[in-house]
C-alpha cells in the first residue's frame, strides 16, 4: 500500500487522477478525468505517470481498468 507522505509529494491535480483511478471503488477513465479537467486523455495519462514516478512506483501493472 501507498505510505500518506509519498501521497503528500504529489501535487493536488496528481492525487486526484491516481485516485478516481486507482482506489475508487468505480474508477474513472481517461475520457472523464480528461472532461473533468478539461485536458486530452493522454495529459492525464502524463500527469498519471508523472506522479507514479514521483511516489517511485512503477506504473506498469498497476492500472485498474473498468
Amino acid at each position: 500500500m501507498v505510505g500518506v507522505s509519498k501521497l503528500n509529494k504529489l501535487s493536488s491535480r496528481e492525487r486526484r487522477v491516481l485516485e478516481a483511478r486507482m482506489l475508487a471503488d468505480q474508477p474513472m477513465t481517461l475520457e472523464e478525468l480528461a472532461t473533468e479537467f478539461g485536458i486530452a486523455r493522454v495529459r492525464v495519462r502524463q500527469i498519471e505517470a508523472l506522479a507514479f514516478e514521483k511516489m517511485g512506483t512503477e506504473c506498469k501493472g498497476r492500472r485498474r481498468t473498468r
